[in-house]
């Protein structure tokens, strides 16, 4: 402990030097009936946030603190819970991951378990907080397998996602699956076929659609072998693009500039180390962009985002010792944000302005969490 509070000392005078944000909290959920356990948010041109919550809300099926939320938080802060999960018996709870949202203003996402099945759902949300199930997730004989976030979809409405084996928390196989827009649901790549994972490896965050065709992805690795970054194309085969020579891998989803170029982040063991930022070309070079050479938690948590600048924003792992939100140039230099005890932040989303917002999952006066805020400082 004080090892760890003689280092955020050290710091402050060079933090203070770089700080170009001023943090504060944009929200506290309340302590019942709202969201609680927040996911990471998305953003819409007004400037109005949309997240869902693991927790929450009016319904709770087996006494767990809530089945789950739908929010939506305007500029001035004012939140709105546009859906409650487990209102009927096949409902979805635990909803997990961003949200995706297409033209028509519909919110896509996923459950962790209710259902049919009770192994989770794929739900639409309209603008006005109406719900559909699409697909109940089916039963199979893969043990504690879940979905691995958010859902993509393709121009011909197709959605698209991760299930994510788990065997004592670590990453172990799992499936790409597909559903059309007529509700026909498939599996399009298994890394367990006949029920057997033949990798020690699993997807990780969600699908980044390649606008050539197929998508990209990335799996976290379980000691041996480590994790990849993938192209899915369009006929359903995998290329891996990348493997890294770290026993974790890929912490994160890759996210797409511009020019076809692949960032993302690569992580250690928590304790083992900082981890890197990568980049992976059009032409299939991997470079390591930035290596953090902290060991309080900088595998990446939540898929990061790019500025118009190519900067990289995102915030450090679940759970590390101090949670920190930082930002890596084009050129490899790192700038830390904001760095002190918020518990658990995940991830960042961007307004025009260029201020920064992000959930937490137990912080807040409530401790049901909250959105914190980096107003960006005029230079």
């Amino acid at each position: 402990m004080k090892t760890r509070f003689l280092l955020f000392l050290l710091l402050l005078p060079a933090l203070a030097a770089a700080q170009t944000y001023t943090f504060s909290t944009f929200l506290d959920f309340p302590k019942t009936g709202g969201p609680f356990g927040a996911n990471q948010l998305i953003i819409d041109a007004q400037g109005n946030l949309y997240g869902t919550s693991q927790y929450g809300g009016i319904y709770s099926s087996n006494g767990n603190g809530g089945d789950g939320t739908v929010y939506r938080v305007t500029p001035a802060g004012g939140l709105r819970v546009l859906y409650n999960f487990g209102s009927t018996p096949t409902d979805g709870i635990r909803p997990i991951g961003p949200l995706t949202r297409d033209a028509a203003g519909n919110f896509y996402g996923t459950t962790a378990s209710g259902g049919a099945n009770g192994s989770g759902t794929v739900f639409r949300l309209t603008p006005q907080g109406v719900e559909t199930v699409l697909t109940s997730f089916p039963n199979n004989n893969l043990g504690n397998t879940v979905p691995g976030g958010g859902v993509t979809l393709d121009p011909q409405g197709n959605i698209y996602g991760y299930v994510t084996r788990w065997v004592s928390f670590n990453a172990d196989g799992g499936d790409i699956f597909k559903l059309t827009p007529e509700g026909v649901y498939s599996i399009v790549y298994d890394w367990c076929p006949g029920g057997r994972c033949t990798s020690a490896e699993g997807p990780i965050g969600t699908l980044v659609r390649n606008p050539t065709g197929g998508f990209f992805g990335a799996t976290i690795g379980n000691y041996t072998p480590s994790g990849n970054v993938f192209a899915l194309s369009a006929q359903n085969t995998i290329d891996v693009l990348h493997t890294f020579s770290s026993p974790l891998g890929a912490t994160t989803s890759p996210v797409l500039d511009g020019a076809g170029n692949l960032f993302g982040i690569a992580g250690e063991p928590f304790g083992a180390g900082g981890g890197s930022v990568y980049e992976i070309t059009p032409d299939g070079v991997e470079s390591t962009v930035y290596t953090f050479s902290t060991r309080y938690g900088y595998n990446g948590y939540g898929p990061p985002i790019l500025d118009a600048a190519g900067n990289l924003y995102d915030t450090t792992e679940i759970n590390a010792p101090l949670d920190i939100v930082f930002k890596v140039s084009p050129s490899g230099v790192e700038t830390v944000l904001y760095m002190g005890q918020s518990v658990d932040p995940i991830g960042v989303v961007m307004d025009k302005a260029g201020n920064l917002y992000s959930t937490c999952f137990y912080c807040g006066i409530n401790r049901t969490g909250s959105i914190g805020k980096l107003t960006k400082n005029a230079e």
